[in-house]
Formats: C-alpha cells, structure tokens, sequence
C-alpha cells in the first residue's frame, strides 16, 4: 500500500475492519519531516492534518517504510527525452522549479516529485535507502503539533517501529523513472504517428 496523503481513511478502515492490517503485506508512507519542516517550521504538510491517525496505521501491524521529506531525490530531468510529450514534462518541471519553495538556508532549486518516489520505492525498493528508526508523532505541542519525532539513535529506549528511507540512488531513480516513461513517449512521438 502506498499513501502520499493524510493517513485518516487508512486508520479509519483499520480501525473498522481490523482484521485488513494483517493483509497487508508493506505501507509506504510519504509524509514527515525530519528537521525542517513545509507547513510550518516543524512539520510536513500531511501530518499535521491525521496526526492521531498517523499513530494508529503502525499498529495494524504491516511492516512501513515513511519516505519524509529531507530524503526525496531532486527532479528528474527528462530533457533527455524528446517528443511533444517530453517537451511538455520538461515545461511542468521548469513550473515546479519556479513555484517550489525550499528554506533558503539548506534547500534545493529542484522540487522533488514526492508522489512518483513513494511509487516507485514500493515497486523497486532498491532505490532508496533506509534505516529503522522509532517515530512518534507530536500531538500536545503549540508550536510542534504533528511533528514527526523519528529516534534515529534509540535514545527512547523503544524499538524501532519504521524503515525511514534517508536518500535515494539518483542514478538508479533516474533509470527507473527514464523506463517507466520512455513507452510514454514513444507512444506520443511524432515518429509514431
């Protein structure tokens, strides 16, 4: 199972239907942060909006591997790629890099393509690494509220409860992706018509 948004209909089916935690087998989970945060100065944007429910889906008992943000590859280039289809990516890229909005301090130019990543580490979890890791999410903070808590150094003395994903392999993301969309283009390219 994959989920790149708030975590709230996946804990209200657990919790209605318990018996689906077992079945399944992995959730990658797109969401967190570790440091800076997107929303505020703390947090990822989906967190904070399931914070409890962000709780209760590590219970069901699936094996989760959370992608935070931090770890994302940058944008993957697809200037390699020609063809009207290839031009348009190109120009929803290029939108991305104008409009994405990184901390001037330790950011990148590139916005990363979140949703494709946590995608992909589901289909091909080679191209990330990961580590485990405890997380706890902030539910009583003013300023912390749905704060991701991960305890990289099991500092708490609890067992780690998360695969974090930390980077990515961007060579081997960037093959993936190119794969995945070379029949896309080969389909919409002027030869093939």
């Amino acid at each position: 199972m994959v989920t790149t948004s708030p975590l709230t209909n996946l804990a209200l089916a657990l919790r209605n239907r318990p018996a689906t935690g077992p079945k399944i087998s992995r959730t990658i989970v797109l969401g967190g942060a570790w440091g800076l945060g997107t929303k505020n100065a703390s947090t990822d944007w989906t967190t904070p909006r399931s914070s409890e429910a962000s709780l209760i889906v590590p219970g069901a008992g699936a094996p989760i591997a959370l992608i935070p943000r931090g770890a994302t590859a940058p944008v993957f280039e697809v200037t390699a790629l020609s063809g009207p289809v290839a031009e348009f990516a190109v120009k929803l890229l290029r939108s991305l890099r104008t409009t994405h909005q990184e901390c001037c301090l330790f950011g990148t130019i590139d916005m990363p393509l979140n949703d494709p990543l946590a995608l992909l580490v589901a289909a091909n979890p080679a191209v990330s690494q990961t580590v485990p890791a405890h997380i706890d999410i902030e539910l009583s903070g003013h300023l912390t509220y749905g704060q991701t808590v991960i305890d990289f150094d099991c500092k708490s003395g609890r067992p780690p409860n998360r695969d974090i994903v930390i980077e990515f392999d961007v060579d081997l993301t960037r093959q993936a992706f190119k794969r995945a969309l070379d029949p896309v283009f080969e389909t919409h390219s002027p030869s093939s018509q």
